[in-house]
Formats: structure tokens, C-alpha cells, sequence
């Protein structure tokens, strides 16, 4: 029996393609970032912001499949982050 709808998780899958890359003023703005904040920083707030995607998608979406995704990728970036100390 074909399933009805979709879960959010589903449903970005099939709408966010993954193979954009950044656009040239994208990837500046993140090298001018990373030269003021420090790439340690960067990483740990990209690890933070993944957290609260995490968090938002359980509780207002009940999408445990994509909650879980961003809380796998908050805690590969906090590790990331203290590897970087130093950089």
C-alpha cells in the first residue's frame, strides 16, 4: 500500500538537490568569517546551528528521521571543532 504523505525528512530528500556548491560571494563571506572569527568558531557555530535544527525538527515537525540526522551532524562538527583548535 503506497504511503500517503510524506515526513519533512521525505520530503527535503526529494526537493533540496545535494549537489549545489557555493556560489563564488558565498564562499568569500565564509572565508572572510572564518579570517575574522577563526575556523575553530566557525565549525563549533555550525555544530550549534545543526543543534537547534535538530531540536526544532522533533518538537514542531515530530520528524524523528530528520532530527536525527542533524543531531549526527551537530556532534561530527563539535568533534570537528576541537580537532581544528589551533588552525
Amino acid at each position: 500500500m503506497a504511503k500517503a504523505t510524506l515526513t519533512l525528512s521525505e520530503m527535503l530528500d526529494r526537493t533540496n538537490p545535494r549537489d549545489r556548491d557555493l556560489t563564488p560571494a558565498e564562499l568569500a563571506s565564509l572565508e572572510a568569517l572564518i579570517d575574522t572569527a577563526g575556523i575553530e568558531a566557525v565549525i563549533q557555530g555550525l555544530s550549534e546551528i545543526c543543534g537547534l535544527k535538530a531540536e526544532h525538527n522533533a518538537q514542531a515537525w515530530q520528524d524523528t528521521p530528520l532530527a536525527r540526522r542533524w543531531a549526527t551532524l551537530e556532534g561530527a562538527l563539535g568533534v570537528a571543532s576541537t580537532r581544528a583548535t589551533g588552525l
